[in-house]
């Protein structure tokens, strides 16, 4: 009996050592995160559109036909963060060669998915869209 309490203080201490670990992480500086304008200014496309997730999904829930909505993240940020029934589709827009390691952003190098022209025109076509 006495062993099984060493073991189960042991595990009691990692817990709180690395439940005190977490406050210490997120308990520092976030001022490097962008502003909400300078992150739309950022991820501004050539055609000058952009819509926050908020817009999105007010857009989306109106169940207007001529919006397609297309989840292009990694199967890797579905399957951790999760996913909306919402999306007309996933398809990921880009995937990681884990053959290079890209030091600079200290990452996997990304690498455009092939496939993600055909299968979005022929939803775009699926759906009666131009």
């Amino acid at each position: 009996m006495r062993i099984v309490n060493k073991y189960k203080l042991g595990a009691l201490a990692l817990v709180s050592c690395s439940f005190l670990m977490a406050q210490i992480i997120f308990a520092g500086d976030l001022s490097t995160s962008l502003p909400h304008q300078d992150v739309i200014a950022k991820k501004q496309t050539e055609s000058a559109l952009y819509l926050t997730a908020a817009q999105a999904y007010k857009l989306v829930k109106k169940g207007d036909k001529d919006v397609l909505f297309i989840d292009v993240r990694t199967p890797a940020e579905v399957e951790f963060v999760g996913w909306t029934p919402l999306v007309d589709a996933v398809i990921p827009y880009m995937s990681n060669d884990y053959d290079e390691w890209n030091e600079k952003k200290h990452r996997y190098l990304k690498v455009i998915n092939g496939g993600f022209p055909i299968v979005f025109e022929d939803l775009v076509v699926e759906k009666g869209l131009n």
